[in-house]
This record gives C-alpha cells, sequence and structure tokens, in this order.
C-alpha cells in the first residue's frame, strides 16, 4: 500500500471490483426470471371457453410475454455493459498500480545494491578460497 505511486486509484479500482461482484448475482436472477417465463406454460382461464375470446387471450398472453421477455434481454445487455466496463477499469487500474509498485521495489533494490560496500561483493569470493585452502 505505501508503494503505490497514485494511491488515489485504489478507490475507482475497488468501486470497479465492486461493481462486477454485485453485476454477477443479478446476471443470474435476471436470467432466472427469462428462464421463468419462457416455462411458464399458457393455459386457458375457463375450460368452456369460446374460440374468439381463445385466441384473443393467447394473444394477449404472447404479446405480454415478448415485453417481458425483451426487457429482461435490455436488462441482460445493461449488466453486460456494466460487467465489461468493470472487468476493463479494474483490469487497467490494478495493473497500472501493479507496474508502479513494481518500478518501486526495483529502485529500492537497486539502489540498495549500489550502496553496498565493495567489499561485500568479493566476500564470496573469499568464502570460496577460504573453503578451499581449508580442504587442502
Amino acid at each position: 500500500m505505501v508503494y503505490n505511486h497514485p494511491q488515489i486509484l485504489i478507490l475507482p479500482a475497488l468501486l470497479a471490483v465492486a461493481t462486477c461482484g454485485f453485476t454477477q448475482p443479478l446476471f443470474g436472477w435476471v436470467f432466472s426470471l427469462n428462464l421463468t417465463i419462457l416455462t411458464t406454460p399458457w393455459t386457458p382461464k375457463t375450460p368452456g371457453m369460446s374460440t374468439k375470446v381463445f385466441n384473443d387471450s393467447k394473444e394477449a398472453w404472447r404479446t405480454n410475454m415478448q415485453d417481458e421477455i425483451v426487457s429482461l434481454a435490455l436488462y441482460t445487455v445493461y449488466l453486460a455493459l456494466a460487467m465489461f466496463f468493470g472487468m476493463m477499469f479494474k483490469s487497467f487500474i490494478f495493473g497500472y498500480l501493479g507496474e508502479n509498485v513494481t518500478m518501486v521495489v526495483r529502485q529500492l533494490l537497486y539502489r540498495s545494491i549500489l550502496e553496498k560496500h565493495i567489499g561485500f561483493f568479493d566476500h564470496q569470493e573469499n568464502q570460496s578460497s577460504v573453503l578451499t585452502s581449508a580442504m587442502a
């Protein structure tokens, strides 16, 4: 958290993650409503209904079902767009923050290596020569 360069970007990234997490269950709920509408059979209200009333009632049912399906399809498109932009922003912002953190950590490591005493780098060579002379 300390190494994140523009720390203000963490808030939009978290909002994008929340959007992605919120749209997934909503998509499942809209999909279940869609399946409920599509699997509900049409039954006439009364068994002795005349043919004209039967056909009018069936057409009204079909029109109502089509309207509901269209509205649910639009909700699905809206949720898909929200998921797309949430995933896009989440990936972009966390990628940008990750690049900045990697750069800062590499700079700190390089600075630390450069500040070492020159004898630090010779230490391993001296250790190996001491071991070889002790074995001889």
